[in-house]
């Protein structure tokens, strides 16, 4: 500590959380080896009973550059579809976040591009809301 200032504060500013009591955060991951040309789901999640779910961010990477893609998609419904090299993230839409109500899925999907096999790393970020 530099001569003359203190190394403690006088008082503890408390801030406001981020979530409410109804809502809590949630991180869904997954990763693969995927093969030259191949397909796999990185995420396959469904709501509970109950909840709502949020996803406020997304993000893929691959450990090999390639033109590689991403699918994003909800019960039943594409969300985004976009080509990456070896990190991407992404708001899940141009209007927010996506929403998906009880019983819904949502899902990554990805496919290797390249010639060799790849291994894939997804994740959602976002919350589940208590529907009350």
């Amino acid at each position: 500590m530099a001569e003359g200032r203190r190394d403690y504060w006088t008082s503890l500013d408390y801030g406001k959380l981020p979530f409410s009591v109804y809502q809590t955060p949630i991180f869904l991951y997954g990763f693969k080896d995927i093969a030259p040309s191949g397909e796999d789901e990185l995420i396959d999640y469904d709501v509970p009973a109950g909840y709502r779910l949020h996803i406020i961010n997304t993000l893929v990477s691959c450990n090999k550059s390639g033109i590689n893609t991403v699918f994003v998609g909800m019960t039943g419904v594409g969300v985004r579809y976009a080509y990456f090299d070896v990190n991407f993230m992404f708001p899940p839409t141009d209007s927010g976040d996506i929403v998906v109500d009880e019983g819904g899925n949502i899902l990554m999907t990805c496919t290797n591009n390249s010639l060799v096999t790849a291994r894939f790393w997804g994740s959602f970020h976002g919350y589940l809301e208590y529907k009350s």
